[in-house]
């Protein structure tokens, strides 16, 4: 872990601070699942579109993320990612002000499990990129591979446990789906400070080192 930050020297914490960002607005969508059944789709509806188009979506989303990774290189796709993954968010407010329009859950699963193949491919070719370019942490790169992802999913793991709180906080004064919406929104905010963060990693020339 020392090593890490001997490597990155002085932009060690904010590398760590991007990843803690970069897919939280997804960590923040485990809400998703009881919203569905909130608007009055059915399981049965809910699993075989999943299993289907969600399903497609998803490695659509990787094989694009993939294809961006050759075309833009790295830095291109990771700011990409920062900025479809949040915005995907927009589709389940959109859905919970929709209520239970089948039309509307596909085109959420499409947006949702498309972006986050492209970030989630991003995200990890991101990593990678740091192990491999620091020279200095050679002898230590699964650690330092192993430090960036569990910072990245510390920070969702620990607050996707109130996001059911959370709305349930909102409902009394907005009503439930009103609720849902206002925090979808929010956790698409998210990615406005996560953008700026991908800025300054190219101001400190983290992509080319």
């Amino acid at each position: 872990f020392v090593s890490f930050f001997q490597a990155h020297k002085g932009t060690a914490g904010l590398i760590l601070l991007t990843l803690a960002l970069y897919r939280l607005p997804d960590y923040l969508t485990n809400i998703a699942g009881a919203m569905y059944v909130d608007t009055g789709l059915d399981s049965d509806t809910i699993a075989a579109m999943r299993a289907t188009i969600g399903l497609a979506a998803s490695f659509a989303g990787i094989a694009a993320g993939g294809s961006c990774l050759l075309l833009l290189g790295v830095q291109r796709t990771f700011w990409l990612g920062a900025l479809l993954g949040p915005i995907s968010n927009i589709c389940f407010s959109w859905m919970s002000v929709a209520h239970s329009d089948p039309m509307v859950f596909a085109i959420t699963l499409i947006g949702d499990n498309f972006a986050n193949g492209i970030a989630e491919t991003a995200f990890v070719a991101f990593m990678t990129q740091q192990v491999l370019n620091s020279e200095q942490g050679r002898e230590h790169t699964l650690t330092h591979y192993a430090l960036m992802y569990s910072v990245a999913a510390l920070t969702g793991k620990i607050l996707k446990g109130f996001t059911g709180w959370t709305v349930d906080l909102m409902t009394p004064h907005l009503g439930l789906f009103k609720a849902y919406s206002v925090f979808f929104i929010a956790t698409a905010a998210i990615g406005l400070p996560c953008l700026f963060l991908c800025w300054r990693l190219r101001q400190k020339g983290v992509f080319s080192s």
